[in-house]
């Protein structure tokens, strides 16, 4: 029996009117608390270097154990670490300490971009990096920890003998199985950039589930980012849709049975079971109502074990 689609949240930090960078996070806070609280399967922030002053963060990474502290069951994590910009052995390090801190519910997904301000490359001491490179050092830190240990003069990643994170490679293209099939990580495929390959290549999504099990023994987690509004009318949708003038072609607007449709195509072309949803509305009441409407939708709530506390004695 085919397992039901499963929804999660993907937000760049972008709010309406002149919000400063603190109270966009007070709200991002609150929107993660909701959709944990709504049944939603993962939780992502990306790392964007947007040329604002009221830009909420740049590097996602201080945000992650926030994010984890107000919530409790959705899992959480990045969409993506722009590893150029990053010393692999720090990202491996804290996002091991993370997910050992957050009852292994921590997402470390990584892109291979940098930053279109030359000069934030320079800050970070970019020029030149490879980012496969540093992508195959970061794993070599999380997955063979008794070898830094022993080769490093005694280098730990605490907590000794810790989970990792769910390891995540991020794309545009279906060309990106490649890398996650060679690294044996995950693979989240995004439609909604501009130049993303929009061909569903169902059969090579299961070519690379069928290598990766053989390769590994186990099966990838494969998901499908897309990126649009749903309203409770179709009206209201389109309103905020054409109001910031995007590619028709690469977004999803509509009232809750079109978006639900759309979803559940995609899931279908595609060969995915969890679509990653980021949501364009920038008004606070839009993007919360969103979530009860997609939740209410897809049954998100109604999935979850109902487990009451133990009665304690008296």
């Amino acid at each position: 029996m085919k397992p039901p689609l499963q929804i999660g949240i993907l937000d760049f930090g972008l709010r309406s009117g002149k919000v400063n960078s603190l109270l966009k996070l007070e709200d991002l806070f609150e929107y993660a608390g909701q959709a944990d609280a709504l049944g939603y399967s993962r939780f992502w922030i990306a790392e964007h270097y947007f040329s604002s002053v009221r830009t909420a963060w740049t590097n996602p990474v201080p945000v992650i154990p926030l994010l984890g502290a107000v919530t409790s069951r959705i899992r959480v994590g990045t969409a993506g670490i722009l590893l150029k910009l990053h010393n692999p052995f720090h990202i491996a390090g804290t996002f091991k300490l993370y997910n050992n801190l957050f009852g292994n519910r921590i997402d470390l997904g990584l892109v291979n971009g940098g930053s279109l301000n030359e000069q934030i490359v320079a800050y970070c001491k970019a020029e030149g990096v490879s980012f496969d490179a540093a992508y195959r050092e970061l794993l070599h830190y999380l997955r063979d920890e008794a070898g830094v240990y022993q080769q490093g003069a005694g280098a730990v990643l605490p907590p000794y003998g810790g989970t990792i994170p769910e390891l995540w490679s991020m794309s545009t293209s279906v060309h990106g199985f490649n890398r996650a099939l060679e690294l044996g990580t995950n693979f989240s495929r995004s439609i909604f950039h501009t130049g993303a390959d929009l061909a569903p290549c169902r059969d090579a999504v299961q070519e690379f589930r069928e290598e990766f099990f053989s390769r590994y023994g186990k099966m990838p987690r494969v998901n499908l980012a897309v990126s649009g509004c749903c309203q409770e009318s179709e009206k209201k949708a389109r309103e905020i849709f054409e109001a910031q003038h995007l590619d028709p072609k690469l977004f999803i607007a509509g009232g809750v049975p079109e978006v639900h449709d759309a979803f559940m195509r995609l899931a279908e072309d595609f060969g995915v079971d969890e679509i990653i949803f980021k949501d364009i509305a920038k008004e606070r009441q839009d993007r919360f109502q969103t979530l009860e409407l997609l939740s209410e939708s897809f049954g998100l709530t109604h999935r979850r074990e109902v487990k009451l506390p133990a009665i304690q004695a008296a």
